[in-house]
């Protein structure tokens, strides 16, 4: 997880968070539904998929308006807490 203490971000901010895992396991949905807790003015349009060259793994990109640190971290903490979620950048 990155270190979001260390970050000098200036509130609300846009913000892209990434969530990475296996392409069998890790759903659009997954990551929207944990996202929306925390953001509730997300909507599907904001996040976008990319998959490995391989094929084996893919990304799913959140864009968001961040309101703050605490958010931020939740956000992290709960997608890292996921199983199919293999990081978070």
């Amino acid at each position: 997880m990155k270190d979001l203490s260390q970050q000098q971000l200036q509130f609300p901010c846009e913000f892209l968070l990434k969530a990475m895992g296996a392409a069998d396991s890790l759903q659009q949905q997954t990551v929207f539904a944990i996202a929306k807790k925390h953001i509730p003015e997300l909507q599907r349009q904001h996040l976008y998929q990319t998959s490995s060259k391989e094929g084996n793994y893919v990304s799913i990109t959140v864009s968001f308006t961040a309101q703050s640190q605490d958010q931020l971290k939740a956000i992290y903490q709960e997608l890292l807490a996921c199983e199919q979620v293999i990081t978070v950048l």
